[in-house]
Parts: C-alpha cells; sequence; structure tokens
C-alpha cells in the first residue's frame, strides 16, 4: 500500500457565517478537533504503522466550505523494510477509509453516535463479512466492525466531543460533513444532535469486592451523617463507614463507651475500583460489628 488520500468537506451554517465569512475562534477550534479525531482514529486503527495529517485547502462562499483533506503515509521504519509484507500493507487502513469510518451518512462513527444518543445498545450482533449489527428495542444499525472500536475509544470519543462544541456557538446553527465525489447527501449535525456527541457518563472498574473478618482497632470516631471512622489493622490506617445499623443505635444511645486503644471484631466489605481517569482507589465499609473490645484499663499481674 502506498500513502494515500482522501478529501471531504465540512460546512457551517447558521447567522454566524454571514456573507460567506465566520469568526477564527468558532472555526479554529472545530477544525482542530478534527484533526484529533482522525489522529486517534488512525492510532487507534493503524497504531505505529502510519501516521495521519488532516490539512485544509481551500474555502467558498456561500454558508462557509471548508475543503480538507487527509493523508495516511506509511511510517518512515516501514518504508525502509524491503521484506514488509503485501499483508502488512494491505491491513493499514488508508485515508479514504478513514474518512467513511468517521463521516459517512449510512455507517460512519457519527452517525452511530447519533443513532445511540447515548444509549447502550440491547444487542450487537457480529456477521461473517466484519460488519456488526447494532439493535436498541426495534432500531437497527449496521456498520463496520472498525467503527465500533472508534466509537469505544476514548481519544476519538474525546475528539468528537470537542468538534461538536462548535455547534454550541452562537450563530452556528448547523455543521454538514460530505466527500466532494460522492452523490450522497452530507451528514448534517445541529443543536440538537449534541447530546448525542457528547462522551458518556463513565462507569467504575470495579476490580475486587470481597468480605473479610478483621481485628480493627479505632484510631478515632465520628457522629456526622456519613458515619466514616478512622481504624488501623496494624499496619495501615484508613477510613471506613459504619453500616451496622444495630451498632449505630447503640452507639447514639450511649450503650457504648470508646477509649484509646479499643478494637473492634468485624466483618469488613473491601471494594477496590480503577476510576474513568484510571485512578486505583479501595472503600471498605464495616457491615457488622461482632464484637467491641475495650482497651485494658489496668496491667495484668497473673
Amino acid at each position: 500500500m502506498r500513502d494515500t488520500e482522501a478529501s471531504f468537506r465540512v460546512i457551517f451554517s447558521g447567522p454566524a457565517t454571514a456573507g460567506g465569512q465566520i469568526d477564527v475562534r468558532d472555526l479554529a477550534p472545530a477544525l482542530l478537533a478534527l484533526g484529533e479525531i482522525f489522529t486517534a482514529a488512525n492510532e487507534e486503527l493503524n497504531g505505529d504503522k502510519a501516521k495521519s495529517a488532516v490539512k485544509m485547502r481551500a474555502t467558498s462562499a456561500g454558508s462557509f466550505d471548508v475543503l480538507l483533506n487527509v493523508w495516511v503515509e506509511l511510517s518512515d521504519a516501514l518504508k525502509s523494510l524491503l521484506d514488509f509484507a503485501k499483508s502488512e500493507h494491505d491491513a493499514i487502513i488508508a485515508a479514504n477509509d478513514l474518512v467513511n469510518f468517521i463521516g459517512k451518512v449510512g455507517g460512519g462513527l457519527l452517525a452511530l453516535l447519533l443513532f445511540l444518543r447515548g444509549r447502550k445498545p440491547d444487542k450487537v450482533e457480529k456477521k461473517e463479512n466484519g460488519s456488526v449489527v447494532i439493535i436498541i428495542g426495534d432500531a437497527r444499525f449496521e456498520t463496520n466492525e472498525k467503527v465500533l472500536k472508534l466509537a469505544e475509544s476514548l481519544p476519538v470519543r474525546e475528539g468528537v466531543e470537542k468538534f461538536s462544541e462548535a455547534l454550541e456557538r452562537e450563530g452556528l446553527e448547523e455543521v454538514s460533513i460530505a466527500q466532494p465525489e460522492e452523490e450522497s447527501p452530507p451528514l448534517k449535525l445541529t443543536k440538537n444532535d449534541i447530546p448525542a456527541l457528547k462522551l458518556p457518563d463513565q462507569e467504575e472498574e470495579i476490580i475486587i469486592k470481597d468480605i473479610q473478618g478483621m481485628v480493627l482497632q479505632i484510631v478515632s470516631l465520628s457522629f456526622k451523617p456519613d458515619n466514616k471512622w478512622r481504624f488501623s489493622d496494624g499496619e495501615n490506617t484508613f477510613t471506613a463507614t459504619i453500616e451496622d445499623e444495630e451498632f449505630l443505635k447503640e452507639v447514639a444511645n450511649n450503650e457504648r463507651a470508646f477509649a484509646k486503644g479499643d478494637t473492634l471484631i468485624c466483618d469488613v466489605r473491601i471494594r477496590q475500583y480503577k476510576t474513568p481517569s484510571g485512578i486505583l482507589k479501595a472503600e471498605r465499609s464495616i457491615i457488622k460489628v461482632a464484637e467491641h473490645i475495650q482497651a485494658a484499663r489496668q496491667l495484668r499481674l497473673l
């Protein structure tokens, strides 16, 4: 495969484009975001085998019509390998494929996001030819498995969200994406489509969820509504939420007295998870206090 190139048009419409002009503060972020989308998509599908670039070629009067070129170029390392297998060349996603995977009306990434509108599919059917059918209720959307991969890529989706911010600008009502030589209508995005293009709320990834019997020494107790006390297990100090309602009731009624060094024999639920930003965290909750052992008040001689 040689270096490849493909063109597509981005058309901005609305009062802000009157006279064929547009404020650079409206145009620049959208074009930069498009560059980020294609860069992230190329890295997702081609890895380090090829690099991509998006460049502006020309503008035309009217609304505001920008002609952009996408390049996908083999990496220098691959160009220097005389024995680089033909199958590897064929496996590289070309520029026109990237454009289709992102902006195609019938099955590209943006069309898929408009179909989903933040909803999770009820079912995904994979076909032998590499296409997938996404089903929500009675509605079906057929696309390429690589488009689905792009929809699950955080860098790609971040670029899409940044691009959608152009529609939030006052005076811009619509952004259309079209391929110059195709007769099919362009993919149109309006202000109503902004929520569909935003990143969905990301869920925490649960790594460990377990219940353990532990002996914990009370470091400090709290009577705040969150019932978070501070404990030591002999090596580490941490906070834990008390969920044992019977124990909390006894504390509230002054049926239990506490002193420095008291320990609890209890069942502890440990929940370890990774946040959407990749940070590892742990939460501990005491679900049952089996015994409250008061610290020694005097020396034991016998």
